[in-house]
């Protein structure tokens, strides 16, 4: 069950739920201090800022608690750079021994790739990730991605691969691993749901409905519901690894499927053989008072997978955190600030008028309406004090609010924006940097400042294609028509596991293939950087005008650009255009401006001879007057044909040399797009 254990149908099922059971208390033991802190994490983000006590006393000093919700700002500043990025699964073939098989394998890897797309899309796994990358990085600290499998229809027994998050990552335990701290090399792990009583009597009349209740989860377990497990588990499966002659390799089980004639023929031909012991993973249902459901999961690893923002190990205790943690004691302090701001300015009299004894007698009414009513003129009685005429009442300022307190709150918000290393440009608000290197280097700063968590998310998405392509073959391993999309979401649809056109299986292939993942950003902003990009060309080389135009107008946001963009492509000479084999007609260009050349060279060289010929016989005949005729012609020729040759020359240099340049340049934008 840990990865250790030889998988057999005939283990009592009482011993895999004391075995399972015994795992889960362990993993529940070992999380037990750190969940109660992610779990007020998460109630702290979610405005829970004072405790109840502190609640209560305040308000019997008639005090009040405050949240003001400035730490916001910071978490969805690092929840929204996910959602600037793309990230993008990217299906690669490992090499082969002969160069047919990797081209088959290059065909498997795009038709794989196409898939996983669709896969992801028709999933929704976009928001998939962002859900749990927020609940990692601003909640909780740990998120979790579920993958499993619906049939396409009621009536079709073909599944289809689906992507989701748990809602809920603290009714999720997980091992860790090998090294407690690598969630992909987890060999066990449990997701526990409430089922309403009456449903599960209904779909399983003859079960005890006892739960698998997890003392201090933090969830209530209601009368009405009963508490059920979904346990995935790694067993080990031993078989027989074989080679032949030929380097082919099998297992000797797969010889059963085998006539006899044929298993005969294949033993034959054996060379070598060993024990491998396999990864076997099952998934069960269980309650602490029996299994419910059971079935084989393929693959090599449990369909959990988990992102986490921060964790460590400290003196054996687990500790599990997001930026939520860092950040709430200055939090807690800026609201305590904000508390005591508001209280001073509670008790700043409403209306601070001075007036002697008897100046607003018999006019109080007036008086006391002069905070809440727009009067022109508040009359008064003159009075004498000590035989002195006494001024008239007089506004006094209101009090003003502590500077200690003011200071106190711009302190506590500077700390939260240290913390979270995120600057004023950052949030939209300009600073003292007035340059846009300056501001480009700070808003530089604060994401590579906090970069692990979009690094982390690379790492869960990359592990969420390894299952996939692990589950391909076999989940669609039947004649089927799929949707696959292309890099531009463009959708189409596939035969697989049947002959194509050309006569040719359109398989999935069940190799291994190299899963890696970009993070790049959104479609729309790369296409802003390209037209960027491009409008610096045109200025700092205005003669690549007519050969760019077309892609200009096309990145262009606005109604009908794409047929313009269309029509303008039709001015272009096809060799420019970024199209198949565009690179190869590029080179045939330029080698055909340099062979015009060497025509030209030619030319001059046989027009140089016809020269030297020319005078020599005029200098034999002694014509000297024909002789200054015909030298005078054909030095005259020759001036016409050098200059006719140095402008094609030229010209042709110069139609080489945009086009180097130009393709130079595009090769640099799509390697730089690529990058990102």
């Amino acid at each position: 069950m840990d990865g250790s254990r030889e998988y057999s149908k005939s283990i009592p099922d009482e011993e895999i739920i004391q075995d399972a059971y015994a795992l889960f208390k362990e993993i529940q033991d070992y999380e037990a201090v750190t969940r109660r802190e992610m779990r007020d994490d998460v109630q702290f983000e979610n405005g829970k800022v004072w405790n109840e006590s502190d609640v209560l006393a305040r308000q019997q000093d008639d005090m009040p608690s405050l949240n003001v919700p400035r730490m916001d700002q910071f978490l969805n500043h690092i929840r929204n750079g996910f959602r600037q990025s793309k990230p993008a699964i990217k299906v690669s073939a490992k090499g082969a021994d002969s160069e047919e098989v990797e081209e088959k394998r290059i065909k498997y890897a795009e038709r794989r790739q196409g898939l996983t797309r669709a896969i992801q899309y028709a999933s929704s796994a976009v928001d998939a990730y962002q859900e749990i990358f927020d609940e990692a990085s601003t909640k909780s600290g740990r998120g979790f991605i579920h993958i499993t499998t619906q049939y396409v229809s009621d009536n079709s027994f073909d599944q289809e691969i689906v992507v989701d998050n748990i809602d809920d990552p603290f009714r999720v335990y997980m091992d860790r691993g090998r090294s407690k701290r690598d969630y992909r090399d987890a060999k066990y792990g449990f997701i526990l749901s409430d089922m309403p009583r009456e449903v599960f009597k209904a779909k399983y009349p003859d079960a005890s409905d006892a739960h698998w209740f997890a003392e201090g989860d933090g969830k209530w377990i209601g009368k009405d519901d009963v508490t059920v497990a979904q346990f995935y588990c790694t067993w080990v499966k031993k078989r027989t690894l074989f080679m032949l002659e030929d380097g082919r390799r099998g297992y000797t089980d797969e010889l059963d499927e085998l006539t006899d004639g044929e298993k005969e023929l294949v033993r034959s031909q054996i060379v070598k053989t060993r024990e491998v012991r396999e990864p076997y993973i099952m998934w069960y249902k269980l309650t602490t008072a029996q299994i419910l459901d059971r079935r084989h999961i393929p693959g090599r690893w449990i369909p959990i997978v988990a992102m986490v923002g921060t964790e460590q190990e400290v003196d054996g205790v687990c500790n599990i955190y997001s930026m939520v943690r860092k950040l709430k004691d200055s939090a807690m302090l800026y609201n305590y600030a904000a508390s005591q701001e508001a209280k001073r300015l509670s008790l700043s009299p409403k209306v601070p008028f001075i007036a002697a004894e008897g100046q607003i007698a018999g006019l109080e009414k007036e008086w006391a309406e002069a905070n809440i009513s727009n009067k022109p003129v508040l009359p008064y009685k003159p009075v004498t004090v000590g035989q002195h005429l006494a001024p008239p009442p007089q506004r006094q300022p209101p009090i003003g609010i502590d500077a200690g307190l003011i200071n106190a709150k711009q302190g506590y918000l500077d700390d939260m924006r240290s913390i979270a290393s995120i600057d004023m440009p950052s949030l939209g608000m300009m600073g003292p940097e007035r340059s846009g290197i300056a501001l480009k280097e700070l808003k530089r700063g604060a994401d590579i400042a906090n970069l692990h968590y979009l690094d982390n998310m690379r790492i869960t998405i990359t592990h969420v294609g390894r299952i996939i392509q692990d589950w391909l073959p076999v989940y669609y391993d039947t004649d089927r028509i799929v949707k696959i999309l292309g890099e531009e979401m463009d959708e189409k649809e596939l035969r697989i596991n049947a002959p194509d056109e050309d006569g040719e299986d359109v398989l999935l292939g069940d190799g291994e293939f190299d899963v890696t993942v970009t993070m790049g950003q959104s479609h729309d902003t790369k296409r802003q950087e390209s037209m960027e990009f491009m409008l610096e060309l045109i200025r700092a080389a205005p003669q690549v005008t007519p050969l760019i135009y077309d892609l200009l107008v096309k990145n262009m946001d606005s109604p009908g650009a794409q047929e313009i963009s269309e029509r303008l492509k039709r001015t272009i000479p096809p060799e420019i255009l970024e199209e198949k084999g565009g690179e190869k007609q590029m080179q045939m260009q330029l080698q055909q401006a340099v062979q015009r050349l060497q025509q030209d060279e030619q030319i001059i060289q046989v027009l140089t001879a016809k020269l030297e010929e020319a005078m020599k016989e005029l200098e034999d005949n002694g014509k000297e007057i024909a002789k200054d005729i015909e030298v005078a012609r054909i030095n005259q020729e020759g001036k016409i044909a050098v200059e006719h040759i140095k402008a094609t020359a030229q010209q042709a240099q110069d139609t080489r040399r945009i086009a180097a340049d130009y393709w130079k340049s595009f090769q640099e934008s799509r390697n730089s797009t690529r990058s990102e």
